[in-house]
């Protein structure tokens, strides 16, 4: 499971050294993700503001890296900067799928990036 920027996501190169072939955009607009590399790939409109709430966003982000993850897939989870939504979004996952405490989520991800 990785986090990052919509460069990253549109960076051939940059997937293919880390097989990632499962890409979540958490963004409000469409990227141009390389279809040679990536499988599968799903867009959760998320408008950039501290106030929005993204629980459902959370929701269908842990379907969607729950089944890339049973096929095998790495997963990007990207937003435009990689720090604020997809950061969140993939805190939320870790929280579900790892079943780890918020701050534990935020300390994962902050590693990892």
């Amino acid at each position: 499971l990785f986090v990052g920027t919509d460069q990253a996501a549109r960076s051939a190169k940059t997937l293919k050294k880390h097989d990632i072939t499962s890409v979540l955009s958490v963004i409000d607009f469409d990227v141009d993700v390389p279809d040679e590399q990536v499988a599968v790939k799903k867009r959760i409109s998320i408008e950039d503001s501290p106030h929005v709430d993204i629980s459902q966003a959370v929701k269908k982000a842990v379907k969607f890296v729950e089944r890339s993850k049973s096929e095998g897939r790495n997963v990007l989870v990207h937003c435009n900067m990689g720090q604020s939504r997809s950061a969140g979004i993939v805190a939320g996952v870790l929280q579900n799928l790892e079943r780890v405490d918020s701050r534990t989520a935020l300390s994962i991800v902050k590693k990892g990036r």
